[in-house]
């Protein structure tokens, strides 16, 4: 491999550096402590009914309900023709192989994870209007006359589950909208006072635009309330030409081998050698120390998203896809999953984005599938920044700089009297700087084993002091030379 790295100034210039980091140039100037705006998803409430359609996984197979599914489909096929497409087999064969010794509520968690995996790619696949052929989805939509619409039919899945997933999906609709219409404003208002422009140049909005569909299409879902099962119809809905400098572009972008040499070197300096995490000590596995608590020692999955920031349901099905194959795979064996690290690195440049609603739309999946009892997303970036203490961020977030201060003051007065809010800051953010965006998913067990095995304030008093005896400057240096790794 080789490396390369920019000049870095000293630590106090890293750390009195108040630019915004959503740009190209290195994390050094990016802010380690900001406050977080906060995307709520509202999500429909209450409970499937045990009697009506979705209320869970067939409990075995019969002459009885093999009939009655049957019925079922033709009755769906009758009213949809080919826009249907009925989800059985995929489901089926994606449960975990001892999915009869989980309990209800476990079992519940990993059929919600593979309907979402199902659910995203569909979405992905209906919205990009560039679609790239090949996925399941992409090749079910070829055979349909109008593949505008698309109707998904769960016979064992959660009616809730899935109108909580159309509740995620209509509020990426509604944000790309609203991004439509601010870009008709700043261009009407570039119009104005350039008359000369031409309104159809694209324009570059990355600071103005949240959020963008895939392919400039946005998806409108809803839940067939007569249908005998589960049933989501997506449509898709033309939106103007946004434009940004980074949608859809593939131009400079590392491979998946690249990618994953860069996060397996941060793995190796930060978690491993430095020790910030007391439970990974390796780049191929983690767990460990956990196996006299029933967690076992498993495989660390990496996995690569090219999804550019215009493309966040491609980025979902992405990763809902690697979670769906982490469940199935159970958390022990020669193929067994312990954690994933997903990196996505068109979203490199853009935290506020990245932290905020792709966050916020993670977290609201986990909800809609249930899946609360099984995993756990966590964030990280190039340019994380510590919460401020103003705002809560979401899941999956650092701790705030009070609350890090508050237990460097318990564990050790002195050491905290050396450190200036900035430092703490600092120490809070690189334990989540990554060489790109960044998603890690963790088992709830391995979570929750890992809560009740450390002492919470002394494991960040520790890794603070440890990132300040290394210095903030040489951290930022460590950190660019990652991002500079190239596999031959």
């Amino acid at each position: 491999m080789q490396s390369s790295s920019n000049d870095i100034g000293d630590d106090n210039d890293l750390l009195n550096d108040k630019n915004d980091c959503n740009h190209n140039s290195p994390v050094s100037k990016c802010p380690l402590s900001m406050t977080f705006s906060r995307y709520r998803i509202d999500l429909s409430s209450g409970k499937d009914d045990p009697s009506g359609p979705g209320s869970g996984l067939r409990s075995g197979a019969s002459l009885f309900s093999g009939l009655k599914a049957s019925i079922d489909r033709s009755t769906l096929e009758r009213k949809y023709g080919k826009q249907l497409v009925w989800i059985d087999d995929e489901l089926e064969k994606r449960l975990h192989r001892d999915r009869d010794k989980n309990s209800k509520r476990q079992l519940k968690a990993e059929i919600g994870v593979h309907v979402s995996a199902i659910f995203w790619r569909a979405v992905s696949d209906l919205a990009d209007c560039n679609a790239k052929k090949g996925s399941d989805m992409t090749r079910i939509h070829d055979e349909h006359e109008d593949d505008s619409t698309l109707v998904l039919a769960f016979p064992d899945a959660s009616h809730m589950c899935l109108r909580r997933l159309v509740d995620i999906v209509n509020w990426l609709e509604e944000q790309t909208l609203q991004a439509e219409r601010r870009q008709d404003v700043t261009a009407k208002r570039i119009v104005d006072n350039y008359p000369s422009f031409s309104s159809d140049h694209p324009m570059s909005l990355d600071g103005d635009v949240p959020i963008l569909a895939n392919g400039w299409c946005a998806i409108h879902a809803k839940i067939d309330e007569d249908a005998p099962v589960s049933t989501v119809i997506l449509a898709r809905s033309k939106v103007k030409s946004l434009t940004t400098s980074n949608c859809n572009s593939n131009i400079n972008l590392p491979t998946a081998e690249t990618t994953e040499a860069r996060t397996k070197a941060w793995v190796d300096r930060v978690l491993v050698k430095m020790g910030i995490c007391p439970f990974t000590k390796s780049t191929t596995k983690s767990g460990q120390g956990l196996n006299d608590v029933g967690v076992p020692v498993g495989r660390i999955a990496y996995h690569y998203s090219k999804a550019s920031t215009g493309q966040i349901s491609s980025l979902m099905a992405d990763t809902w896809e690697a979670i769906s194959d982490m469940i199935t795979a159970g958390p022990s064996g020669k193929k067994g999953i312990s954690s994933i690290l997903l990196a996505a690195p068109q979203y490199d440049t853009n935290f506020s984005l990245w932290a905020g609603p792709i966050f916020a739309t993670l977290e609201a999946t986990v909800c809609a599938a249930a899946a609360e009892p099984i995993v756990g997303v966590v964030c990280f970036h190039p340019n994380y920044a510590t919460p401020d203490g103003n705002s809560w961020p979401g899941f999956g977030h650092m701790h705030s700089v009070p609350r890090l201060r508050k237990w460097i003051q318990e564990e050790d007065e002195e050491f905290s009297s050396t450190l200036t809010d900035e430092e703490v800051a600092a120490g809070g953010a690189f334990q989540r700087r990554t060489p790109h965006a960044t998603i890690n998913v963790l088992r709830a067990e391995q979570l929750e084993a890992a809560e009740n095995r450390r002492i919470t304030g002394n494991l960040y008093c520790t890794n603070i002091r440890t990132f300040s005896q290394v210095g903030f400057r040489n951290l930022n240096g460590d950190l660019e030379k990652e991002r500079n790794l190239i596999c031959p």
